[in-house]
């Protein structure tokens, strides 16, 4: 038989255990004092927290206040509470922190509720809301993989995150969670994911819309709406259907929202997407040279980085100038490269032309990039003339085929392009800039590196002009000789007749008729043409 354990036993036995569990709080509370200091590992300062760092989008702004463009490393723009939907903040909390609003950085209650999850095989996290925009604000290497780092980089979420709830509101730190969070496709913050995934503004995300997007948040790939749509409809199911437990939904809406399709408007976020791609860069690199030029820096006086400060920088571009422009461009090329096509039909455009082809191959990236790979003048004429995946241009949209490169040389050769810029004469800006056809496939701006003649452009100054001084619109004259409607006499000296003998025909023609229709019948105003002074 057990002897039975005396009174002086017992509390031994409970002095021993006091003493350790006293012991180990203690020692538990000094490791989490040095983690606040930094012992472990660096944590942010109270400057950190105050002014928190998140590369984000630098936006473009037209004339009339609309963005028509961004300048990205990671698609972000941040909002501000007011600008974000309830269904969206409702979707969250219901599905992240659902005790957000009470406690004050850590839930005790649900960090030890996952320790009985963990060992009835129901893992769950354990992370709120504050915790996790810890991690995404400070931990520049993400969540540790290692299990003894990941411990210590959970107590270090603890201690950034009752310092942020020390810092900011509940609705502060809920907006900058929402801000910073990954939404896959490029999308970085609610309102990139907003416009990439439905093509909407945060405030009027619905709540099935909302529900989709804070599902993405447990998995970007797993649950993308894109690649995964059955399991991104289930999660968001899942989502309303805790939104509904937690009385932010009612049964009627919940029985309402749960047999809608995903219903997405995807446009994948690419620095190419918005309007005046070509303004664009050329915009980036003048500003680049302004900032260097006139000392233009940070207050800490570190240079500005266009695609990770998002600044906010104001054109003189018009939105609905610069998208008629574009949809003129797009319908009227459509046309007339259909029209180019056909009046090759039966002959062969490149007889004679294997010099232009050559050109063609040498100027592309596919060359560059095999010169770079040490091949042989040989093995990179092989590579040309082997059938491979190539994603081509067409006015229809991009299409995946199967083509040799030299076959893609050719295609090309034969697209027409154009560019067009529009300016205001009074004060010389630009409200409209279209460099080329698709930016994404053709680099090359038009307006900006383009060194052509002016051409027929300059018919409308000219005879603006003459119909400004009383000539007719049918009025007709020589193509020799100017012409003084008073006297009937030339008006061409030999100062203007030396210069034009020199000039090709078309600009012969164009002088004589700038000649002619600026010069008034009392000779007060003095002849304009282009490098003619006389």
């Amino acid at each position: 038989m057990r002897k039975a354990l005396s009174q002086e036993d017992i509390r031994k036995y409970n002095f021993t255990l006091w003493k350790l569990l006293i012991g180990g709080i203690i020692l538990f509370s000094l490791f989490i004092i040095c983690i606040g200091f930094g012992l472990f590992g660096e944590l942010p300062s109270f400057r950190d927290i105050e002014h928190p760092k998140s590369n984000q989008a630098s936006e473009i702004v037209t004339d009339d206040g609309r963005v028509l463009g961004t300048y990205f490393v990671q698609n972000r723009s941040n909002v501000t509470y007011p600008e974000i939907s309830e269904n969206v903040i409702n979707a969250l909390i219901a599905t992240e922190d659902i005790r957000f609003r009470e406690h004050s950085g850590i839930d005790f209650k649900r960090t030890f509720t996952i320790f009985f999850y963990a060992l009835i095989g129901k893992k769950q996290g354990g992370s709120t809301i504050t915790q996790q925009l810890a991690l995404n604000l400070f931990s520049e290497e993400g969540r540790q993989k290692n299990f003894a780092k990941r411990i210590l980089q959970k107590f270090q979420e603890w201690v950034i995150a009752v310092k942020l709830e020390r810092n900011y509101t509940k609705e502060e730190i809920i907006v900058m969670y929402l801000n910073t969070v990954e939404f896959g496709n490029q999308a970085y913050g609610i309102k990139s994911a907003a416009r990439v995934y439905f093509n909407t503004t945060p405030d009027k995300l619905t709540v099935s819309q909302a529900a989709t997007l804070v599902g993405i948040l447990k998995g970007i790939t797993r649950y993308s709406p894109t690649r995964n749509p059955e399991r991104s409809l289930a999660r968001r199911n899942t989502i309303m259907g805790l939104m509904l437990k937690e009385n932010l939904l009612t049964q009627q809406q919940f029985d309402a929202e749960q047999q809608k399709p995903l219903g997405l408007h995807f446009s994948a976020a690419t620095v190419n997407d918005g309007i005046a791609p070509y303004f664009r860069a050329v915009l980036k690199n003048d500003i680049r040279r302004i900032f260097e030029e006139r000392s233009i820096t940070k207050p800490d006086g570190t240079p500005y980085d266009l695609d990770r400060d998002g600044l906010k920088i104001i054109t003189t571009l018009n939105y609905d100038m610069q998208v008629a422009a574009e949809d003129a461009q797009k319908e009227y090329m459509k046309t007339l490269q259909q029209s180019f096509i056909n009046s090759w039909k039966g002959r062969n455009p490149f007889k004679g032309k294997e010099a232009q082809i050559e050109q063609g191959v040498k100027r592309s990236d596919r060359y560059r990039a095999l010169q770079l790979e040490g091949k042989s003048e040989a093995e990179i004429k092989e590579d040309f003339n082997t059938p491979t995946r190539l994603t081509i241009f067409t006015w229809k949209g991009n299409i995946d085929t199967l083509m040799k490169p030299i076959d893609s040389v050719k295609y090309y050769k034969m697209l027409l392009r154009n560019a067009m810029m529009a300016m205001d004469p009074q004060t010389g800006y630009v409200k409209a800039w279209v460099g080329g056809i698709n930016y994404e496939h053709f680099k090359y701006d038009q307006v900006k590196m383009g060194t052509r003649q002016v051409g027929s452009t300059a018919k409308p100054f000219t005879y603006a002009v003459a119909i400004e001084n009383g000539y007719s619109p049918c009025f007709s004259v020589l193509n020799e000789l100017g012409y003084n409607r008073s006297s009937g006499k030339s008006t061409m000296d030999p100062a203007f007749r030396r210069y034009r003998s020199g000039l090709p025909d078309f600009a012969k023609r164009t002088c004589t008729f700038a000649k002619l229709y600026c010069c008034l019948p009392d000779e007060t105003s003095r002849p304009y043409c282009r490098g003619y002074t006389g």
